[in-house]
């Protein structure tokens, strides 16, 4: 994936998402799906998520 934040700037990401995931408890699915639907519109590119989405399925 490309990435224009910076190391630091992903490990807070990283660490706010992770704090968020403990807190959506069993909706951490829902909270997800959420947070990706909401990225995809920010970023205004169809294509891009659906192939960032790909891409994180290779590195499972």
């Amino acid at each position: 994936m490309n990435s224009n934040l910076r190391p630091q700037e992903l490990e807070s990401v990283y660490d706010a998402l992770a704090e968020s995931l403990d807190q959506a408890g069993e909706q951490d699915r829902l909270y997800l799906v959420k947070v990706a639907l909401c990225l995809a519109n920010l970023t205004g590119d169809a294509d891009a998520v659906l192939n960032s989405f790909r891409e994180c399925l290779e590195d499972l």
